[in-house]
C-alpha cells in the first residue's frame, strides 16, 4: 500500500497499491481541517471538524452517520489520539479495524 501527501494550497492524500497508479480513495482537506475521502468505486465519505480548543474529527458517511472519531491527545513530548468506531458501517462492506485508543508517531 502507497500512500502519498500532494498539494499545498489544496492538500489531499491519495492511497494506491504498490506498483498501481490507480488510486484507492483520495483524502481532499480544506483550509478548515474539513474535506472529504473519495473511493475509487465513487463512495464518499464525508471529514468534519468541530471544537476550537480541543478540536475532533467525525468520518460521516452518505447518509450522515458517524463512522469514526478521532479525539487528538497531544502535549509538548506524547503524540496521541483515541479513535473511537460506532454508527453506520460503510455501505459498501469495507472493514473496518479499530481500537479504543490508538497511537500517533
Amino acid at each position: 500500500m502507497d500512500i502519498q501527501a500532494l498539494g499545498f494550497l489544496r492538500p489531499r492524500v491519495t492511497v494506491r497499491e504498490t506498483g498501481s497508479d490507480s488510486n484507492l480513495a483520495v483524502l481532499s482537506i480544506n483550509w478548515t481541517g474539513e474535506g472529504a475521502v473519495v473511493f475509487s468505486d465513487g463512495e464518499t465519505f464525508q471529514f468534519k471538524r468541530s471544537g476550537f480548543w480541543h478540536p475532533e474529527w467525525a468520518m460521516l458517511d452518505s447518509r450522515g452517520l458517524r463512522v469514526f472519531l478521532l479525539r487528538p491527545d497531544s502535549g509538548w513530548r506524547k503524540k496521541k489520539a483515541d479513535l473511537e468506531f460506532r454508527g453506520a458501517a460503510p455501505s459498501s462492506g469495507r472493514t473496518c479495524y479499530s481500537q479504543s485508543s490508538a497511537g500517533m508517531s
